[in-house]
């Protein structure tokens, strides 16, 4: 395993199956950015971002459905006309839905360019905006859909509209290569028949524009020549524009309650952040009301002058009941990059990634909980022994616990960077990293023995069929990227080179399902497979295209018997996750459309059904039917069933649970994802009462789970 929380190919033949079943277990409810947040009314809130993702609240924000409805391509931004009508942009597509998100459907497509914005003035009347001067105008509630000619030919990233016939969009040049942001301010006063350019700064992008009359407006953006954001301010409807505040980001967002009142969101330029700026005179003076230090937000709205939520970046949500002067989060769960993730059976596994980072479940996953490896350097790989004992390494060290992780401890330092680890039995273990370097031990750990190699290979992965033998996989010596096999028959003292008249890239990840039947995947999404332990390798698949733009690489395979396999990996220069499976040993693989849109690092299957993926910041997803299939479903799901009151709360909780037909469990855990308390509900008790009065002052979660492993949960707020 190579590159591998908190409680919480292509087929060859170019069949790409629907999402799989994959349920996110952390971070909650989902790990995709998310580009737009849309409030409809108190209780009803959309969400969208990468990868199609679409959730859905109901209840203000504490249960989110979630579905995918673009087949893999981001949604951009979301527009509601009613409970029942909404938009979603996305690659050069507009879906609808007419029930309240039940079923959405395609009411435009142009086969290319992103549509970065929407909006109705009607049920009817709307428009749309993208790139290449995309600006595109609705009369009929979006079932047809005509092209409006601005003149210009970048990326109309915004537009608004204050009646049917006056608006304005603003644009900005968009091609990497292109050193400034050509940005401009578009107007029209004849419904879009017409627009005229107000104002030009070639070295400005803008992001969003409001007027909250025919003469008062801003303009956010980013200015090139100042290198920072800025506001610019309008009292002509256009005519001319001033600039009134500048800050080291960007300011995405703008939101009006009034003439006077209004916010803006902006990024921080060179830390993880954001902050919220508030007006109270139109525009002409802002201050800043708060910094959200925790999250890259990309979009916010408002129920009410109180109340906001916000999303942003690997599914961030967070919300405020003061007025944006404070937020606490919605979304929880780490962030960090999940490097690898073994389980030793269907319930106890570990997960480990950055930052020294090592999370442990003991349920499938339903809570992660973090564990301390007191180290800061990111953590490689895991391999598991039992339920009990597991190894962990670094670059350089190689960790242990004996006791489920409760604790951690260094038990060697190696000169070579390391890559992979692999227990063959309670006293064997062994290690491979760069420049041939192999160590193993017969004690435990107690002491090593220096295995390294002869060859100056890129050792990355390492698999054992019992002690005697085993195979190893890399990048060769000077080999300008081209890959090997090694076996050993005597305990890994000799090492042979197998494939060696196949041309294959460097290979990360091997898997043994027997003595005779194996697989190794690698770059170029190189898969071989042999079926007399070695003897002779086939390549199942490959996409090495020097043309291409982008390189793609597996870097994890993982399979169950002879038949079905997994392997994961993503590409450099396009890091979406890649995720293939085969139910005939590999003679066709295909490409899942993951849920998790950003790289995949780790798979682990215990049975044809059950298996894991971990991949960056954060994603850890599992599936009990083999991941074929997928169907949408609540990620938090109480039904109204969970109740706690008061909420916030000092001194104590109340539980009302319907459901009352079996022995149940309570449990508090802290945002962090430690179990703080636990107690046991009597049987047959509809409301339940917790004194949590020596709790700290923050958010908690509750959750219940009965006999079954059915579970619920709530979120409660102790002050």
């Amino acid at each position: 395993m190579l590159r591998s929380l908190l409680t919480l190919v292509l087929i060859m033949s170019n069949t790409i199956l629907a999402c799989a079943q994959w349920e996110w277990q952390n971070p909650w409810p989902q790990g995709n950015s998310l580009n737009d947040i849309e409030v409809v009314d108190q209780g009803n809130i959309w969400a969208a971002g990468e990868g199609g993702v679409l959730l859905h609240s109901t209840d203000g924000g504490n249960d989110w459905s979630l579905d995918y409805i673009t087949e893999g391509w981001h949604i951009y931004k979301l527009f509601f006309t009613s409970p029942e009508t909404g938009y979603a942009t996305s690659s050069g597509q507009i879906y609808k839905t007419t029930n309240a998100g039940v079923d959405w459907y395609s009411c435009f497509h142009s086969g290319y360019g992103k549509i970065r914005d929407i909006q109705f003035i009607s049920d009817n009347i709307g428009w749309a905006s993208g790139e290449g001067g995309m600006l595109l105008k609705t009369e009929n509630g979006g079932e047809q859909w005509s092209d409006n000619q601005t003149g210009y030919t970048q990326t109309i990233r915004s537009i608004f509209f204050i009646d049917e016939q006056t608006g304005w969009a603003t644009g900005y040049h968009d091609d990497p290569w292109w050193p400034m942001g050509n940005g401009v301010i578009l107007k029209t006063t004849n419904g879009g028949q017409e627009w005229m350019q107000y104002y030009e700064d070639e070295k400005t992008y803008f992001f969003d524009v409001l007027f909250t009359d025919s003469l008062n407006g801003i303009a956010l953006g980013y200015s090139d020549e100042w290198n920072q954001g800025i506001i610019f301010h309008s009292n002509d409807g256009g005519a001319s524009w001033d600039s009134t505040y500048s800050n080291d980001g960007n300011f995405y967002k703008a939101l009006f309650t009034c003439a006077d009142t209004g916010w803006v969101l902006a990024g921080k330029k060179y830390t993880v952040g954001s902050s919220i700026y508030k007006t109270t005179d139109g525009g002409i003076s802002w201050t800043k009301i708060s910094d959200i230090d925790h999250a890259d937000l990309q979009s916010f709205d408002r129920i009410n002058s109180n109340y906001f939520l916000a999303a942003g970046k690997y599914g961030k949500i967070i919300e405020s009941s003061n007025g944006a002067y404070s937020w606490s989060d919605i979304s929880f769960g780490s962030l960090l990059d999940v490097n690898d993730l073994e389980m030793y059976d269907a319930y106890s596994g570990w997960a480990v990634g950055e930052e020294g980072s090592i999370f442990h479940t003991i349920d499938g996953g339903i809570n992660w909980t973090a564990q301390t490896s007191w180290i800061t350097a990111d953590l490689k790989a895991v391999s598991v022994f039992n339920e009990q004992i597991a190894y962990v390494i670094s670059d350089y060290d190689i960790l242990k616990t004996i006791d489920g992780g409760s604790e951690w401890h260094i038990i060697h330092q190696c000169p070579e960077i390391l890559n992979s680890i692999f227990v063959v039995n309670e006293e064997t273990v062994w290690v491979v990293g760069d420049h041939g370097y192999a160590i193993k031990t017969l004690n435990s750990g107690t002491s090593w023995l220096d295995k390294s190699l002869n060859e100056n290979h890129g050792l990355k992965d390492i698999f054992f069929y019992n002690s005697a033998i085993g195979w190893i996989v890399g990048e060769k010596a000077n080999g300008n990227g081209n890959g090997i096999i090694l076996k050993t028959h005597d305990y890994g003292n000799n090492w042979t080179s197998q494939a060696d008249s196949l041309n294959f890239a460097f290979l990360y990840s091997i898997d043994f399902i027997n003595y005779n039947e194996g697989w190794a995947a690698g770059w170029y999404d190189f898969i071989l497979h042999t079926s007399n332990g070695g003897q002779s390798w086939e390549v199942q698949r490959s996409f090495k295209d020097n043309s291409s733009l982008y390189t793609f690489g597996l870097v994890d395979i993982s399979f169950s018997d002879q038949n079905n396999g997994w392997a994961v990996g993503y590409g450099i220069g396009d890091p979406h996750s890649r995720l293939y499976v085969t139910s005939d040993g590999g003679l066709e693989w295909n490409e899942v459309e993951c849920p998790a849109f950003n790289a995949l690092y780790s798979v682990n299957f215990i049975n044809d059904d059950q298996g894991w993926l971990a991949g960056q910041n954060g994603a850890i997803l599992y599936t009990g039917n083999g991941g074929y299939t997928w169907v949408s479903q609540p990620v938090f799901e109480n039904h109204n069933r969970l109740k706690i009151f008061p909420n916030p709360t000092s001194t104590s909780i109340s539980i009302c649970n319907e459901s009352t037909v079996s022995q149940q469990i309570a449990s508090i855990y802290s945002i962090a994802g430690q179990k703080i308390l636990e107690s046991k509900i009597p049987l047959g008790k509809s409301e339940f009462r917790i004194n949590v009065s020596s709790l700290k002052p923050g958010v908690y979660i509750l959750v219940i789970k009965n006999e079954n492993g059915l579970t619920e949960r709530g979120k409660f707020i102790k002050y």
